[in-house]
């Protein structure tokens, strides 16, 4: 995953969060990794060179099949633990 966000960056890489909502988010994306037997790389990437993800966090996905043609939509619905 290529994130613009440090913060996730870091949430991901030292597998500690600042607070119990998001360790609770943590936890639950680590188990579901762990379930799956999912690898899980979380790289930080400039925002003005993050073209995808700008157009995703925007809902603008014609934009983003402008930059890779074969990316794929699925909607994603969170574990109900997680909420």
């Amino acid at each position: 995953i290529f994130s613009d966000s440090g913060n996730t960056v870091s949430l991901f890489n030292s597998l500690r969060a600042s607070n119990s909502i998001l360790n609770h988010l943590l936890k639950s994306s680590i188990d579901i990794l762990l379930k799956e037997s999912f690898q899980l790389c979380v790289l930080h990437i400039p925002g003005n060179q993050n073209h995808i993800a700008d157009a995703l966090s925007r809902q603008n996905f014609q934009c983003a099949l402008l930059f890779d043609p074969d990316i794929s939509f699925q909607k994603f619905t969170p574990p109900q633990d997680a909420l």
